[in-house]
Formats: structure tokens, C-alpha cells, sequence
């Protein structure tokens, strides 16, 4: 049983983020199981390799005029929401980390993961 791992990103530290992303796998990893053991989907750990080369170009064309800018910063996260919708989309449930409903992005995977009929469960 895959589940995937759904928080806030956006407005934390990179540090800070990772480490929570990291508790909730263990959580996932540790949960009691009855038929397979459940498969942590964690989204650090996906390859989003458009986003990352999308951000680069973003720095080398920072102090560019506004009009002549090719990436914006929507553009790097839906890079990253792309992948991170796909991997919903294989996962047979989601677990929802404390402050999630903070995080615009964790609320689509939310909604998309409801829709879909998928497991939810929440971090205590």
C-alpha cells in the first residue's frame, strides 16, 4: 500500500520541511498493518528534475527586466505539483501532515486524493 505524504513546503525552511516530510515517512513506515506493509511516498524524494531546471534558470535571469523573463515562480510550482499530482494518482492513500491546510498545494493533493476514493489520515 503506497501513501502518500502531504504537507506544508512553502514559507518553512528547506531544513525544517525536509525533517517534518522525513518524520511523517517514519510514521507511514512504522503504521500497523493487516495485509502489506505501507510503501512511504515521500515527495522530496521524487525526481523533479523540470522543476530544479526551471529554478536555475530563474536565478540566472533574476536581475533580468520583468519583460524579458522566461520562468516565473508558478511556473517552478507547477513544475513541482505535476509530479507531485502523479504520484497521488498511484498512491492508494494519503497521509496529511499537522498544518497541511496551510499549504495551497497540500490542499489539491487533499481534494484530488478525496475525489479519487483514496485512504486519508492525519498526523496526530
Amino acid at each position: 500500500m503506497k501513501i502518500y505524504i502531504s504537507g506544508k513546503i512553502s514559507g518553512r525552511s528547506i531544513e525544517e520541511a525536509k525533517k517534518h516530510f522525513e518524520d511523517g515517512e517514519k510514521s507511514v513506515s512504522e503504521m500497523p498493518t493487516v495485509l502489506s506493509k505501507p510503501v512511504p511516498i515521500n515527495p522530496f524524494k521524487l525526481d523533479h528534475a523540470k522543476a530544479y531546471a526551471l529554478e536555475a534558470i530563474f536565478e540566472k535571469e533574476k536581475d533580468f527586466p520583468e519583460d524579458s523573463k522566461t520562468v516565473t515562480i508558478q511556473d517552478i510550482w507547477n513544475a513541482y505539483m505535476d509530479v507531485d499530482l502523479g504520484a497521488v494518482l498511484r498512491c492508494d492513500g494519503i497521509y496529511m501532515l499537522k498544518g497541511w491546510g496551510e499549504s495551497k498545494g497540500a490542499r489539491i493533493e487533499y481534494s484530488v486524493a478525496k475525489e479519487m476514493g483514496l485512504t486519508i489520515m492525519y498526523q496526530n
